[in-house]
């Protein structure tokens, strides 16, 4: 889902919930900023207030943003697309990735994990709960997760960048506090599926003891709290368990 055409989006996109942790002045310059405009700021709990008393309110509130938003029709849905991103950083660096969804029953975030996809440090715990709760109920997520894959021969991203003057533009916008610009190409026709599946497959080496497709970087948690939600609606919904249910 994407804002709807007219959105403001150099207001609506906002830097992760775990960056500026102990500097709260940052986020309230990005709510003096983004005002009552529609903005992720207003559907995130930033962690440099994760100790406020307010907690409960603030997810109460989040969770009535998001209906909101929903009812209201600032989101527009896509479906069956990845998102190929071009970021240009403030210092003209240009990064390239690929939005996409990962299924939760292929991560692992135990300290010994053997999964495909299985986060590079160690999951604090304790850092679970607080996320769990915001995502429970709540009708849509922002994940800041980035995973990373080793792809020395640029199998997956390489075509994609070669051929992204020829997909259709999402968006092009300068991104709040000189963050640089970003761009999204819409990805949605088979053929395209199919090659980016055939490229993720080739990355996996036969016979490799303990295969790592992506390792979770930034975003560990975020991911774990998912998983967490996804078992503990398996426990409650037997029957989720073996479905493609949006939780998953």
């Amino acid at each position: 889902m994407l804002p709807r055409a007219g959105t403001d989006m150099s207001r609506w996109a906002v830097i992760a919930c775990d960056q500026y942790t102990s500097e709260t002045e940052y986020w309230e310059q990005v709510r003096q900023f983004t005002g009552d405009a529609p903005s992720t700021v207003h559907l995130i709990l930033p962690e440099a207030f994760l100790g406020s008393s307010r907690l409960p309110e603030s997810i109460t509130g989040i969770h009535d943003t998001m209906r909101s938003y929903l009812d209201s029709g600032i989101l527009t849905e896509y479906e069956h697309t990845f998102v190929l991103v071009e970021r240009k950083t403030a210092y003209g660096r240009v990064r390239h990735g690929l939005i996409l969804a990962v299924d939760l029953e292929y991560y692992d975030y135990a300290e010994k994990s053997e999964s495909l996809i299985r986060p590079t440090e160690g999951t604090i715990l304790s850092r679970i709960p607080p996320r769990e709760k915001i995502r429970f109920h709540a009708p849509l997520e922002l994940p800041h997760i980035l995973v990373l894959m080793a792809d020395p021969e640029n199998r997956v991203l390489g075509p994609l960048i070669g051929q992204k003057e020829t997909l259709p533009l999402l968006y092009d916008f300068e991104l709040m506090q000189n963050s640089g610009r970003l761009r999204g190409y819409r990805i949605h026709e088979k053929p395209a599926f199919e090659s980016i599946a055939a490229a993720f497959g080739s990355l996996i080496v036969p016979g490799e003891e303990r295969p790592l497709l992506l390792a979770v970087g930034d975003g560990n948690h975020s991911l774990a709290a998912a998983r967490s939600v996804w078992n503990r609606i398996k426990s409650e919904q037997p029957a989720a368990a073996g479905s493609n249910h949006p939780a998953r």
